[in-house]
């Protein structure tokens, strides 16, 4: 088999996403949370922190889990989605 190295110019001609204009998407995401002064006394129990095995058996689109096995927590989530459509 006779191969040889392609020059710079013939890999730059064949390079991603030739052609395409490029497109700039910024996400912007800000969140604040405080927990203060809070007291926990006599016999704290949480409770299991589980998923079963079938929990997205019929899902669809995009999942978010969040889980907690703390007391006085503070969860943020924030999902951010781009679609970017060239016709």
């Amino acid at each position: 088999m006779d191969a040889h190295s392609l020059s710079e110019d013939q890999l730059e001609d064949a390079s991603g996403r030739q052609g395409i204009p490029l497109q700039w998407q910024i996400n912007n995401n800000q969140q604040n949370a405080n927990v203060s002064d809070n007291l926990l006394s006599g016999n704290v129990v949480t409770g299991n922190n589980s998923i079963s095995d079938n929990a997205f058996g019929n899902m669809s689109g995009v999942a978010t889990v969040i889980q907690n096995t703390g007391n006085q927590v503070v969860i943020q989530d924030s999902t951010q989605i781009n679609i970017l459509i060239n016709h």
